[in-house]
């Protein structure tokens, strides 16, 4: 779409919270000065596996309309359960479907290689454990840094753990810091830090990201703790570290927090994710409100946070 003219204007995103009918009002809009549309549709069919009646009238709703759907709009609908899918790939002789599942840990090195390889670069084992421990399986992180280290580096030479070091701002120490003062909710040390980053040039989008990585590893542990199962066993499974020092940090961080601290920050990440992307919050504002709220420092009532 972006390599067409005026493509990227013509490309429309919804969240879960979308309606059908707005996403088909969405597609049935007239591209401008643009031969095509594309509208991405975020988890619209993500409650149609619970049996309910509004479940079951979405998947009607959308298999009675794509019949219908204008020959020059693309629709996208983006599911985390590919199942839900299902009943939808028969009705148009032009449905395909792609699955990008979650890699493991032990996947992430292995997809570090193949990606630097590309590039007429190796990874050094070190390195590539440092750079899957640092994006938590984030893959769009990840390939925008091997891309950065790999421009630094000689063609088919080898990228070491000093360039990690050196190069990828967020597997420096400091952001461990980081990570844990968020994590223990200490106020000052994280806002400090974040400020910091920020004045150095960091990305809010990636930083953002980052915060979004660590309450997901503490909702696993904090759920995998309630559960009565072994972080060490079953973490990883859930995209944790193997390493016995991280699981043991994060039981420790997720002991210590109060009850409802995780779910009240889901939907703190949640509210600002759609603030940033509706355009009511520039992504440092946004950052800085996030770890504030999450860290317990006094609240700032900013309109475009609340309502959600």
């Amino acid at each position: 779409m972006r390599q067409l003219p005026a493509g990227e204007h013509n490309i429309t995103e919804m969240d879960s919270s979308s309606s059908v009918e707005q996403v088909i009002t969405a597609c049935n809009t007239t591209p401008f000065l643009c031969e095509k549309r594309m509208v991405i549709a975020h988890g619209l069919l993500s409650q149609a596996r619970r049996g309910s009646n509004a479940a079951q009238t979405t998947l009607a709703q959308i298999a009675e309309y794509l019949p219908a759907l204008p020959e020059e709009t693309h629709l996208v609908l983006v599911e985390e359960d590919g199942a839900t899918l299902e009943s939808l790939a028969s009705v148009r002789s032009d449905t395909f479907r792609r699955s990008f599942p979650r890699l493991r840990p032990h996947e992430l090195p292995g997809w570090i290689n193949d990606r630097a390889r590309a590039l007429n670069v190796r990874v050094s084992p070190e390195a590539a454990r440092a750079l899957s421990e640092m994006a938590g399986g984030d893959l769009r992180l990840l390939e925008k840094e091997i891309a950065k280290l790999a421009t630094h580096a000689d063609i088919g030479g080898t990228i070491g753990i000093e360039d990690v070091r050196d190069l990828v701002h967020a597997a420096s120490p400091d952001i461990f810091a980081w990570h844990d003062a968020i994590a223990e909710s200490r106020a000052g040390p994280a806002l400090a830090a974040t400020q910091r980053f920020l004045d150095e040039g960091a990305d809010p989008a990636e930083l953002f990201a980052q915060v979004v990585a660590l309450v997901r590893r503490l909702f696993v542990v904090s759920e995998l703790l309630a559960e009565r199962r072994s972080v060490a066993r079953d973490g990883p499974g859930f995209g944790l570290s193997s390493s016995s020092f991280v699981q043991d940090k994060l039981r420790g961080q997720v002991m210590r927090l109060p009850p409802g601290h995780l779910e009240r920050a889901y939907r703190t990440l949640h509210a600002a994710d759609l603030a940033i992307k509706a355009g009511r919050l520039d992504g440092e504002l946004a950052l800085e409100l996030v770890v504030a709220e999450l860290t317990g420092a006094e609240p700032v009532k900013v309109p475009a946070l609340e309502g959600f």
